[in-house]
């Protein structure tokens, strides 16, 4: 009896998780609505034994993401909600357009005047972040693709489609709130772990945090309530030139395993 309970529990989370949408395996990544990203690497561990790891995560709104991970002979599936970033600056926004439209962004991407995005000097390539004119209340979100501004007090640069939404374009500048919506922050995760040895629910949550430019600082931790054990990765994203980052750290998400050490290259679009 104790045996069937215990399938029938697995079953329901397996099912649970491939219907909410298939937390992975070595490090998540959460990803902004219509985002993929296909990563693949090597992991080292204990006598220095190499195994391959792919990674592929995608989001399918802006509040949850999808991930699958392999990694050797271990296969991870999950689902990241993320909680918000609880990252809110207050100062004078200013805005760009036509002298730099087709022009190469920090991200690699070229600029469009008339798309929605916004340079800021640390948030993470891919961050949402919601802007609101203190002068009218008028607001508009917007994604980070570059960097600036750099003139002293200025705390983002608009496109002239995202200054236009919220009266911008007259003045030039404005004292405005930002606010993060999604990309970094805090997630929670729900996941199931397929190994060799023994198959793992697990749940936990996902920490992801601008640290200096181009570089964002990963955190995870997972639980496994049935065997009461804990798994762990943490690391470094790296922005080189869109749409490629490298993603490097160290992760323990097996129980039968020693941490790895792992270096990852990812194509994000």
């Amino acid at each position: 009896m104790k045996i069937l309970i215990k399938w029938q529990v697995k079953i329901f989370f397996i099912s649970l998780i491939f219907f909410l949408f298939p937390i992975s395996y070595g490090m998540a990544s959460f990803y902004n609505k219509g985002e993929v990203a296909i990563g693949y690497g090597y992991s080292i561990g204990e006598g220095l034994e190499i195994k391959d790891r792919i990674e592929v995560g995608f989001g399918i709104g802006h509040k949850l993401s999808l991930n699958f991970n392999k990694s050797g002979a271990d296969f991870d599936f999950g689902v990241l909600y993320n909680l918000g970033f609880p990252f809110k600056q207050k100062g004078i926004a200013s805005w760009y357009g036509k002298e730099d439209h087709g022009d190469l962004t920090a991200s690699g991407e070229p600029y469009n005047m008339y798309a929605y995005t916004a340079a800021h000097k640390t948030l993470p390539f891919g961050t949402l972040v919601k802007v609101i004119n203190l002068k009218n209340g008028k607001s508009v979100v917007v994604r980070i693709n570059d960097r600036g501004p750099f003139v002293k007090n200025r705390i983002i640069d608009l496109s002239y489609a995202s200054a236009k939404k919220i009266g911008l374009i007259k003045d030039g500048t404005a004292p405005v709130i930002i606010q993060a919506l999604d990309v970094s922050g805090l997630s929670l995760s729900m996941g199931y772990h397929i190994g060799p040895y023994k198959d793992i629910f697990h749940i936990g949550g996902v920490l992801e945090f601008p640290i200096i430019k181009d570089i964002s600082g990963i955190f995870e931790l997972k639980f496994s309530p049935e065997d009461e054990e804990f798994l762990y990765g943490g690391g470094v994203l790296i922005n080189i030139s869109y749409p490629f980052k490298v993603k490097i750290g160290i992760d323990k998400s097996s129980l039968f395993h020693s941490p790895n050490i792992f270096l990852e290259m990812m194509l994000k679009f």
